[in-house]
């Protein structure tokens, strides 16, 4: 099975294009620092303890975020979601309730998506 990648745009203050992780594990978006301070997006609190894959507990601060996605047929959608940042977080990722608001669908042996 391939990893599927997810052709974005992310927005806060200022705009950033970039491929994000389709993350099935995961029910969160999560966004390295580094894309955080680039984009300045509004913040909507303090550090919270959040649970990913598998019961795991990591600590990251939410954001409002427009995320923009396209598929290999031009077809885009877009909306405000919640990305936490997550110290020490290098990829990007999309979480399963981001994927199924979107309407993304994952083709893992082909290691592509399209968008209903």
């Amino acid at each position: 099975m391939a990893d599927i990648w997810i052709k974005a745009k992310v927005k806060g203050e200022k705009e950033k294009e970039l491929d994000m992780l389709a993350n099935t594990g995961a029910d969160i978006v999560v966004l390295p620092p580094k894309v955080i301070d680039e984009i300045s997006p509004k913040s909507l609190g303090d550090e919270e303890e959040i649970e990913v894959g598998g019961g795991i507990k990591i600590k990251g601060r939410p954001y409002l975020v427009y995320i923009e996605i396209s598929d290999e047929s031009g077809k885009k959608k877009g909306k405000e979601v919640v990305a936490f940042k997550v110290e020490g977080q290098r990829i990007p990722l999309f979480g399963s309730v981001a994927l199924a608001e979107f309407g993304v669908v994952l083709y893992p042996k082909e290691g592509k998506y399209k968008l209903e």
